[in-house]
């Protein structure tokens, strides 16, 4: 998210389609190429990606377990 929307200020039409999209998925968040946006959509990647690699490394430890254990 940060780097589109750093990308998308330099350039605007730079990943414009990817940020409408996000904007329909995160609320608070506007496809309208202001630092305030910017931060924000940050904010909700780098939560959005901290969660998912946390449920990736649960499953993938849990799956691990299991080979070894023999389940």
């Amino acid at each position: 998210m940060l780097c589109v929307a750093v990308l998308n200020m330099a350039a605007p039409s730079y990943g414009i389609d990817f940020l409408k999209t996000m904007s329909s998925v995160y609320p608070g968040f506007h496809a309208s190429r202001s630092v305030l946006d910017l931060l924000v959509g940050a904010v909700y990647g780098m939560v959005d990606g901290g969660i998912a690699g946390l449920l990736t490394g649960w499953l993938y430890n849990l799956m691990a377990d299991s080979v070894k254990t023999g389940l």
